[in-house]
């Protein structure tokens, strides 16, 4: 979690797979890695200073663009260190708070939600999981890449823009389950 200025700022979530040996390092990562990128796109697109979320259409390609190049940089990494990346996977959970609203995007199994001025919790997200037990998409999956690729009912990534305020919001791994 980073909180940035005017009550904005930045949480993410990483689950390494379990099948996976050194998804320890993956989650590490791309949990540090994320957290720098989309800092980074909160001021280049000046979302605080004009106080101002992007459409759902926006965020979507927007998104889903920042994810592919984390899992670039995560492929690369794992060269440098001489990982097989398949080693690395896991799941992420971003949400970019704000007073105005939450932008969120995923692409795994994890849970969130928020809650608005009202004191009701909702949800954020719909977790990513197969057929079988235990069965997600990590982002060192290929199939996510494709345009329109839907698993649980919806795209991964899944992302949206929540145009609710929220009081208070939480994160976490698919282990609520265990």
């Amino acid at each position: 979690v980073k909180s940035l200025q005017n009550g904005w700022g930045i949480a993410i979530s990483c689950d390494g797979a379990g099948s996976a040996k050194l998804s320890h390092e993956g989650s590490k990562f791309i949990s540090e890695e994320a957290l720098k990128l989309f800092e980074s796109i909160i001021f280049d697109n000046n979302w605080i200073h004009k106080n101002k979320l992007p459409s759902k259409v926006d965020w979507g390609i927007l998104a889903k663009r920042e994810l592919k190049k984390l899992r670039y940089d995560l492929e690369q990494f794992s060269k440098v260190k001489n990982f097989d990346f398949k080693d690395l996977a896991c799941t992420i959970i971003v949400v970019i708070y704000s007073p105005i609203g939450l932008l969120t995007t995923h692409i795994g199994d994890g849970r969130a939600g928020y809650r608005n001025k009202e004191r009701i919790w909702k949800a954020i997200l719909t977790p990513h999981k197969g057929e079988e037990a235990n069965q997600t998409i990590f982002i060192t999956s290929d199939h996510w890449l494709n345009d329109g690729f839907v698993l649980s009912g919806v795209n991964v990534p899944e992302s949206n823009v929540i145009y609710d305020i929220p009081t208070a919001f939480t994160l976490m791994s698919d282990g609520c389950e265990a």
